[in-house]
């Protein structure tokens, strides 16, 4: 179940990197506390374990242990594909997300807040620190990856812990995506939303080199309504990671 988290990391992964690229992003540490830039946006999501249980079983997928200290490369694997179909909630996605115990993933404090109005809002941190080992496990060279880093050091200096929100709509309709970015912000500070609508075509390549592209994952169909998400499509059957 846990698959369809890399959908999620790679939009907000791929938002990211458009940002930082464009030079919009800047920090001091030290005095992100007095700007309160230092915590995430609280979205009022709430959750418990019944939730995550109830969100694993509706995917079904196997979940094997690896060693932690795995390098990277070597830290997370997919196998085979069943096809699923089925709705989450907020607290679901919310409970799931926190859950996750793979060495390398770079979030933490998320909250997933499904809107009336068929929008979806995300906040929580991105740990910098980890960056780097989950960008060589979903395949990014090193090479690609000191590239980026030496780009947005041109423009400022980066915190560690780096809070995150997003908010937008979107959905898959017979595998052809569309979205529309709302609201951004890195720490408390806004970004122009047009920064992601303008490059569009820069994003989906990202989510279809990243997100989209787990063996065995396919998206046939993914909506927001009545406060739920919908996913139709195939799920690999199972997943290891390196856990903590």
């Amino acid at each position: 179940m846990k698959v369809l988290f890399g959908v999620f990391i790679g939009i907000i992964a791929a938002v990211l990197v458009i940002v930082l690229v464009a030079g919009y992003l800047g920090f001091v540490p030290g005095l992100s506390k007095v700007f309160g830039s230092d915590k995430p946006v609280d979205l009022g999501v709430t959750y418990t374990a019944a939730d995550s249980a109830s969100g694993m079983a509706k995917g079904g997928v196997q979940h094997i242990a690896l060693a932690a200290t795995l390098q990277p490369q070597d830290s997370l694997e997919f196998s085979g594909t069943m096809p699923k179909n089925f709705n989450l909630t907020q607290s679901e996605v919310t409970a799931m997300i926190n859950g996750n115990s793979w060495v390398y993933f770079p979030l933490s404090d998320v909250q997933v807040r499904f809107n009336a109005d068929n929008t979806a809002e995300i906040s929580g941190i991105l740990k910098l620190d980890k960056l780097h080992d989950y960008a060589l496990a979903r395949g990014l060279s090193e090479a690609d990856y000191n590239t980026a880093l030496a780009q947005v050091s041109r423009y400022a200096v980066i915190q560690k812990n780096m809070p995150f929100y997003v908010k937008g709509s979107g959905s898959v309709v017979n595998g052809n995506i569309t979205f529309e970015a709302i609201s951004l912000k890195l720490g408390r500070f806004p970004i122009p939303a047009t920064q992601v609508n303008d490059r569009k075509a820069d994003l989906l390549n990202l989510l279809q080199n990243d997100a989209l592209s787990i063996p065995g994952f396919t998206c046939n169909n993914f909506s927001i309504s009545n406060g739920q998400m919908h996913f139709d499509g195939t799920l690999p059957q199972s997943v290891s990671v390196a856990k903590n």
